[in-house]
């Protein structure tokens, strides 16, 4: 997928979901299985640890995703990236009281 033409320099965000579990892989070892630590140089990337459960880690790996959007829209200029940010945010508002509510 990420070999895709139209996906070339998108910024990539992985959240390592369940970390309030006992034994969950941490993002360390993920961004290795996943070939990126050390391998990925052709888009940011960032592998997170999150609880959706706890509400953890969510809003810091959104806010760090529509920043490097912005950044790569605004070095190239690419308004449907731009849009793919913004859309990240809204959903992130939209989302995050469901979340703390659980």
């Amino acid at each position: 997928m990420l070999a895709e033409e139209e996906l070339k320099g998108v910024p990539l965000l992985v959240f390592c979901n369940k970390q309030d579990i006992e034994g969950a892989l941490k993002p360390e070892d993920i961004s290795e299985q996943l070939g990126l630590a050390g391998g990925e140089k052709t888009r940011p990337w960032s592998v997170r640890g999150s609880s959706a459960k706890k509400g953890e880690g969510l809003e810091e790996g959104l806010d760090w995703y529509v920043v490097k959007c912005l950044i790569v829209s605004i070095g190239s200029f690419s308004f449907s990236k731009a849009c793919a940010c913004y859309s990240a945010e809204v959903m992130l508002n939209r989302i995050s009281p469901l979340i703390t509510s659980l």
